[in-house]
C-alpha cells in the first residue's frame, strides 16, 4: 500500500476534490480528463484559485456530486442561500440565472451590472423593512 504524506490544502475546494479523489482511488488527471478540463484547471484548483462556474459544473458532473455542492465549497454561495427546493421562481429565465446555469456566459462587465442590480434591490428591501419596523406600534 502506498502511503502519502497529508496534503496541505490551498482552499476548501482543493481539499474537497482531493478527498474525493482519494475516496475514489483515482487521480487529478483522470478526473480532469473525464470532466473535459485541461490540466491547467487542475493546477489552478490545487493552487487555491476558484474555477469559473462552467468548470465547476463539469467537475461536479464528472464526480457525480450535486453541482450545488461544488458551488458551496468554492464559495460562490453559502449553504443557506437559494436552496432550489425552498425557492419558487416562476420566470424560467430568472430561475436558470439564479441557479447558476447562465452566470458564466455573461461578460465580467455584465456580471458587475447584475451584482449592482442585486445590491440595489437588497438595499431597497432593507429600507422598506426598516420603514415597516419603524411604523409598527410597539
Amino acid at each position: 500500500m502506498n502511503q502519502q504524506a497529508p496534503e496541505n490544502y490551498s482552499s476548501p475546494l482543493h481539499e474537497y476534490i482531493a478527498q474525493w479523489i482519494a475516496a475514489q482511488n483515482t487521480t487529478w488527471q483522470r478526473l480532469f480528463t473525464q470532466a473535459g478540463i485541461a490540466n491547467a484547471g487542475s493546477t489552478q484548483v490545487r493552487r487555491g484559485s476558484t474555477p469559473r462556474p462552467g468548470t465547476l459544473r463539469k467537475l461536479a458532473d464528472a464526480m457525480g456530486v450535486p453541482r450545488r455542492k461544488l458551488f458551496e465549497v468554492a464559495g460562490y454561495v453559502r449553504p443557506e442561500e437559494l436552496e432550489p427546493e425552498d425557492i419558487e421562481i416562476t420566470d424560467p429565465e430568472i430561475a436558470l440565472f439564479f441557479l447558476g446555469y447562465e452566470w458564466d456566459e455573461f461578460t465580467e462587465a455584465e456580471q458587475d451590472i447584475i451584482r449592482q442590480a442585486v445590491r440595489s434591490a437588497l438595499a431597497i428591501r432593507r429600507e422598506r423593512e426598516a420603514k415597516q419596523e419603524g411604523s409598527d406600534p410597539a
